[in-house]
């Protein structure tokens, strides 16, 4: 009994009380082990956030700490009737392929690396080789995960670009410098790419 999970004083008055309903008991046990499965896997995507929260800043304080918690921890049905409100039934479908920073799996991990390069190396400026070569794989990356899709992109960007509605929406929070920076340093890209193929 002690491997299913009771607790040795469950155990004792579970074997003392001989009408006891075994089914009932082994029901409730397994309805207490689902939920204890569901917090732990809840701090696993904390922590996992946490760790690659640390990926893309080179330092981490507290107080950053706590709201990125309070923010994993938001009610998951408030999220999901935000995103209802903007996005189509066929776009909400592609939400789910958004990175997600709880989650460990390689397009997440990508969009976390491109997005750590680009924070290192701001200070070289948006025309720098190396921020034009991760904003382009960042490009790339966009149209093999959405497709060519700018109505979806530029709702995304949108929610994304504001504090409030990124909060709503569960996006992990970027600074307005960082997004200022990315939205400048693709305009140039862009207006580079047409040039070439003009």
């Amino acid at each position: 009994m002690k491997t299913l999970g009771f607790h040795l004083k469950d155990i004792k008055e579970m074997l003392d009380d001989h009408k006891l309903d075994w089914f009932n008991s082994l029901k409730t046990q397994l309805d207490y082990i689902l939920k204890e499965k569901e917090k732990r896997e809840e701090i696993e995507g904390i922590l996992r956030g946490l760790l690659n929260e640390m990926l893309i800043e080179e330092n981490i304080n507290l107080t950053k700490v706590q709201r990125l918690i309070q923010l994993y921890q938001q009610n998951f049905n408030k999220r999901e009737a935000f995103l209802a409100e903007i996005f189509n039934k066929e776009e909400s479908e592609l939400l789910d392929y958004l990175p997600n920073i709880n989650r460990g799996d390689p397009d997440t991990l990508e969009w976390i690396a491109l997005t750590a390069q680009l924070r290192k190396h701001m200070p070289k400026g948006v025309s720098s080789p190396e921020i034009q070569r991760i904003i382009k794989r960042m490009h790339e990356k966009e149209i093999e995960t959405y497709g060519d899709n700018p109505e979806f992109i530029k709702k995304l960007w949108d929610v994304r670009k504001s504090p409030q509605k990124s909060e709503s929406a569960g996006f992990y929070p970027i600074d307005s410098e960082t997004l200022d920076f990315f939205e400048e340093a693709l305009e140039l890209y862009l207006k580079s790419k047409e040039q070439l193929s003009n």
